[in-house]
């Protein structure tokens, strides 16, 4: 029994999982599109994925100058600061090293890809740092602090300009602190009187170097991790619509055509994963006397269930695999409140109970399904809170560990 991700485990460490989000703070994220990172050199703004210190974003609509906008994005000066620099260092470096951005992903797990980086990137990474410093010394480059307005473009959700545009708020202090943020946070924003001082300020090299972090290569793959999911075949994704319809008939054809059976869909869903939560209803089709179709089809028992898992088992499909930013079969099932597929799934499909399908989140919480159980517990009464006792009660009579113990300190 591992308590790890199965095929990520000794790929990434509880600090990579501690890391990368937090560096992901720094980046200016389209709305929702994570936008790849490849560059040797990232800046690190310090505190949690949580609670970052030189910025922090907050979607809370107002206005500001007559102009609506739906996005705060808080910067210390100091940041913004290291931001111009590391963009100009940037421009340079890319100029300087062309081949920069020849990386390459391999196959090499079965939901995961190896990346490989070019060989000129950690002499890009010393370019960049000295091109950096060279640039601050110069004291050729200010910035000003106050509030200003931008807008986005145009995203895949063709939302309005209101809601693409943000308030930035770049702020000649330390850190970004609760106290400079919850007056705002906390109260209506439509009309309030936003202000931050205008000045133009420029800082020294040792002000900013501690801002420089230079990631591991396998903590680049993590901030990929949506290049480094698998690219999703069709044949694959069709499987998987098959199964949503409950043709396992059909599905296992496409097996034998070539489809993988632990193949994803475009979320990360598995031919188990999306077993696991289908019922009979739900393809049918909203429209007059709705109910009454629905009512007129078969309930979907646990024992059909588990007789189209096992089906799907004996075929190939791995119990225990899935995609990064998804989950598994058993945490499928644990959500879903079905003692009986819980039971099967851990006592003859050999699922393991402690996965962390969230690891970047919560680095320190080892069974994601006894977490689920738990507060489904918490939330759940009658029949469901039932089924929620029986399932936590069997994660943990087959080893489920809520959470890494502390580790402690040093005496």
């Amino acid at each position: 029994m591992s308590i790890e991700q199965p095929y990520f485990c000794d790929r990434f460490t509880i600090d990579d999982y501690r890391t990368v989000p937090r560096l992901r703070r720094a980046f200016h994220h389209n709305y929702g599109v994570r936008p790849p990172h490849y560059e040797p050199i990232l800046l690190d703004p310090g505190g949690t994925v949580w609670d970052a210190e030189q910025r922090y974003v907050l979607g809370s609509s107002g206005t500001y100058q007559d102009r609506g906008f739906s996005t705060f994005d808080f910067r210390t000066a100091r940041w913004k600061f290291a931001e111009e620099i590391y963009r100009r260092a940037l421009e340079s470096t890319r100029a300087r090293f062309p081949k920069l951005a020849e990386i390459q992903w391999s196959d090499q797990l079965p939901n995961w890809r190896q990346l490989t980086l070019p060989d000129c990137f950690a002499d890009a990474g010393d370019f960049l740092t000295a091109e950096m410093e060279r640039l601050t010394r110069s004291g050729r480059i200010t910035i000003e602090t106050g509030c200003s307005l931008s807008v986005s473009p145009p995203d895949r959700w063709n939302s309005n300009e209101e809601k693409r545009t943000t308030l930035h708020m770049i702020l000649d202090e330390e850190k970004i602190t609760d106290e400079i943020t919850k007056p705002i946070s906390w109260r209506p924003t439509h009309g309030y009187d936003f202000y931050a001082p205008r000045k133009t300020v420029a800082f020294e090299w040792i002000d900013i170097a501690g801002f420089l972090y230079r990631p591991t290569l396998r903590q680049i793959e993590l901030i990929n991790n949506e290049e480094a999911r698998p690219p999703v075949r069709p044949l694959d994704a069709e499987m998987i619509d098959r199964i949503s319809h409950l043709d396992i008939d059909g599905a296992l054809r496409l097996v034998d055509q070539g489809a993988n059976i632990n193949g994803a869909a475009t979320c990360g869903e598995t031919a188990l994963t999306t077993l696991a939560e289908t019922s009979s209803t739900d393809c049918i089709p909203f429209g007059e006397d709705y109910e009454a179709r629905c009512a007129a089809v078969p309930e979907l028992k646990p024992s059909d269930r588990i007789a189209m898992m096992r089906r799907l088992i004996a075929a190939g499909a791995d119990v225990n695999i899935f995609y990064y930013d998804e989950v598994d079969v058993l945490v499928k099932s644990t959500l879903h409140a079905e003692p009986e597929t819980v039971q099967f799934l851990l006592e003859e499909a050999g699922a393991d109970p402690n996965h962390n399908t969230f690891p970047e989140d919560h680095p320190e919480e080892i069974s994601q399904a006894l977490d689920y159980a738990a507060s489904d517990c918490n939330i759940y009464d009658g029949e469901h809170l039932i089924a929620c006792e029986k399932i936590y009660d069997l994660l943990l009579k087959h080893g489920a560990v809520f959470r890494r113990p502390q580790e402690k300190e040093p005496s």
